[in-house]
C-alpha cells in the first residue's frame, strides 16, 4: 500500500522530521568546507532542513529540494 505523504504531513505524523538537518550531513559539511560548488538536488526534502543546511554551508551552490507533499514544500 503506497504512503500518502501529503496526509502524513497534514496530520503532523512525520516521525522522520527531527526539526533540523541530519546530524551526519551537518558533520560532513563541517568537515568538507568548499567541496560543494555546483548544483545540488535533495529529493524527498520534506520541510527543507537539509536543503537549508547545504545552502548555508555552500553559498555558491545552487541547492534545490523537491518533495511530493505540497504541505512539506509549503513548510519548507
Amino acid at each position: 500500500m503506497p504512503t500518502d505523504w501529503e496526509e502524513r504531513y497534514r496530520a503532523a505524523d512525520t516521525p522522520w522530521d527531527k526539526g533540523g538537518p541530519h546530524p551526519a550531513l551537518v558533520h560532513w559539511l563541517a568537515a568538507h568546507p568548499g567541496w560543494i560548488t555546483g548544483a545540488v538536488l535533495v529529493p524527498g526534502c520534506g520541510t527543507g532542513h537539509d536543503v537549508r543546511a547545504i545552502a548555508a554551508a555552500a553559498p555558491g551552490a545552487s541547492v534545490v529540494g523537491i518533495d511530493v507533499a505540497p504541505s512539506a514544500i509549503a513548510a519548507a
